[in-house]
């Protein structure tokens, strides 16, 4: 048995709940392009899912640390499954078959090489993933003297919606139409 996860945040935590599943993105995919549920095999935290922040007092947008994410956005969530079970895809054989464009694979890849992620660890599923096949949940909300984050179980009878944190969600498509918004200059701003 592998196990495999979907990182997100605490805030996402209620709504996929709430839908009964986690779904694929991108949510408007490119002509040919098969939306995918991505996951990875890295057991600590797959930085590849650091979120965006827009800062309404500069109008800029930059790429959260984890750590921010911890204080900013509830805390760490993960999914966790077995890789068969879902017939997750390693992102060496699906990159071809998943229709996405060379040049959205390259900045994909050069984006993950800025914050140290490693594609190697990358799963998809072509289509959503029903929560009842997880194994578990967990949430992280902090870690050790090592950088190790400390991950623990919960059951979806206790969870509630974290009612401090900062982050609104919006798609990408949604920001844009509000301000200006430089995806690129971000991610190259990701130490």
């Amino acid at each position: 048995m592998t196990m495999i996860y979907h990182y997100t945040i605490g805030s996402k935590l209620t709504p996929i709940m709430e839908d009964g599943f986690i779904r694929t993105s991108p949510l408007k995919p490119d002509n040919g392009e098969t939306p995918v549920v991505w996951l990875s095999s890295n057991e600590n935290f797959e930085l590849s899912a650091r979120k965006m922040a827009f800062i309404p007092s500069t109008q800029q947008q930059r790429l959260l640390t984890v750590f921010e994410m911890l204080k900013m956005a509830g805390g760490l969530v993960r999914y966790v499954f077995d890789k068969e079970q879902i017939n997750a895809i390693s992102w060496a054989e699906a990159q071809l078959s998943i229709g996405m464009s060379k040049n959205k694979r390259g900045l994909l890849l050069k984006r993950s090489r800025m914050v140290g992620s490693k594609p190697k660890e990358w799963w998809v599923v072509p289509k959503s993933v029903s929560l009842s096949q997880a194994m578990r949940v967990e949430v992280c909300d902090e870690v050790d003297s090592n950088g190790k984050f400390i991950w623990k179980d919960i059951e979806a009878k206790n969870i509630q919606r974290n009612q401090q944190q900062h982050i609104v969600s919006m798609t990408v498509d949604q920001l844009q139409k509000t301000v200006s918004l430089d995806m690129n200059k971000a991610w190259r701003n990701a130490n």
